[in-house]
């Protein structure tokens, strides 16, 4: 019977004496509840994160499965995207790992003068690149092939009085709708492969950039006030992703280029030195369009940088401003500021429009001065045949090259976003043994 009061005791509890207990008991059962939910909270964090071992997808998926892009099925038949949906982030793929292997990278620069940091993001991001570089170059290879599977067909075809050869152009048909069929399926998989890594090394800056602003002193940085910072992490870390996403078509362009002169040789003779001279003379062109591209760009990034400081030291003093009337003094300055990067801005897409004209009339250029020279200059006889061969070849060359502007524009923005973090990345930082000193004080 004792027993049995003594645990009535324990389970119910006793009534307050006084106020005080009162509000004591309250604040006990206030954080008894608080740490009830914090313990369901962390019960369904682990949930969640077994179920999304389980729902990933890709990680679970086999090579098939993510050559044919078949892995994305289920997503596509939920009909929303959900972290319970896309599954955990695998550890090497998280933001953490990729700032912290490109910060131990950082870290053991020590020359860090003129383009180190693009160096040690290219160290770094080895591997993925020599694997790209290798894709590409059977890529490049698989669209070699066309012009002379091209060149057997249409060999049957103009062939009106023979009626031999069915079996064998029938052959180079399935050969070629096989390689079409493979190259399609490779182009894509390393436009998305090299996302993935583009996505990685814009994560690994942005996040090189914070680890960076936690180490610096507002008293010594100077150089880089709080609008210029927000500018690196907003535009000039995202570049590199812009980059990566034109790098796989271009990569392609110089192992075609060998091939057109090869295949140009062999087909007209010497007359291929007038297609050499044309695509030099664009050369030319597209570099001189991408010195003005990068100043313009320089200057455009000044821009940037000055509206940004403008409008965040309206937003820090708005109370002052609006107390003494000043609105439309500071309305007028910022927009004054943002009319000459509009200028800026017009001016780069000025140039990207240029190039883009370029690389639209190359194609036809090439073709209508290669059979003119052909035909009238060195009375060539060109078959039906070799001239859809050569229209091929240069038609895998222009696909190529069509993104070749973006990727001119894109890199030269690069370069000038890059040396603009390597020069906050190298601004002095808050001496450590000084705050170990004085917090060593203070206890």
């Amino acid at each position: 019977m004792e027993k049995t009061l003594q645990d009535n005791e324990k389970k119910t509890p006793l009534l307050p004496k006084d106020e005080d207990e009162f509000d004591g008991q309250n604040s006990d059962s206030d954080s008894d509840l608080e740490a009830e939910q914090c313990l369901v909270q962390n019960e369904r964090h682990s949930l969640i994160e077994e179920k999304f071992d389980c729902c990933s997808y890709y990680t679970s998926s086999n090579w098939l499965q993510r050559i044919l892009f078949t892995w994305i099925n289920p997503v596509i038949k939920k009909g929303k995207l959900s972290l319970d949906i896309l599954g955990k982030i695998p550890k090497k793929e998280s933001a953490e790992y990729q700032t912290g292997l490109l910060k131990e990278r950082w870290g053991m620069t020590t020359n860090k003068t003129d383009n180190a940091l693009l160096k040690t993001i290219i160290k770094c991001y080895k591997l993925s690149l020599i694997k790209l570089l290798l894709f590409n170059l059977i890529a490049a290879l698989l669209d070699a092939v066309m012009p002379f599977l091209l060149r057997e067909i249409m060999g049957y075809i103009a062939d009106e009085e023979s009626s031999e050869g069915l079996t064998r152009a029938l052959v180079f048909t399935v050969v070629m709708l096989f390689t079409m069929i493979v190259s399609r399926l490779l182009r894509e998989n390393l436009a998305f492969y090299q996302l993935t890594v583009a996505v990685q090394a814009n994560q690994a800056l942005a996040g090189l950039i914070y680890n960076k602003i936690l180490r610096v002193s507002s008293a010594t940085n100077k150089s880089f006030n709080k609008g210029d910072i927000v500018s690196l992490i907003q535009i000039d870390a995202n570049k590199i992703e812009f980059l990566f996403e034109t790098l796989p078509n271009v990569s392609r362009i110089p192992f075609l280029l060998v091939f057109l002169i090869i295949t140009l040789y062999m087909f007209v003779g010497m007359t291929f030195a007038v297609a050499i001279g044309l695509i030099i003379m664009f050369g030319i062109t597209n570099y001189f369009l991408a010195k003005w591209s990068a100043a313009v760009q320089k200057k455009r990034m000044k821009k940037v940088d000055k509206r940004t400081n403008c409008i965040s030291e309206v937003v820090d003093n708005i109370r002052l401003i609006k107390f003494n009337s000043w609105t439309e003094k500071f309305l007028d300055k910022v927009h004054t500021i943002r009319r000459k990067e509009i200028k800026a801005v017009v001016q780069k897409y000025l140039i990207w429009a240029i190039n883009i004209m370029l690389t639209n009339l190359d194609y036809p250029m090439l073709a209508v001065t290669i059979f003119l020279v052909a035909v009238l200059g060195a009375n060539l006889s060109i078959a039906v045949p070799t001239a859809f061969a050569i229209l091929q070849i240069l038609n895998s060359l222009h696909n190529s090259s069509s993104t070749l502007p973006l990727f001119v524009g894109d890199f030269m923005d690069f370069l000038v976003s890059i040396k603009r973090i390597q020069n906050f990345l190298c601004c002095p930082e808050i001496e450590q043994n000084l705050i170990t000193g004085s917090s060593d004080a203070n206890s």
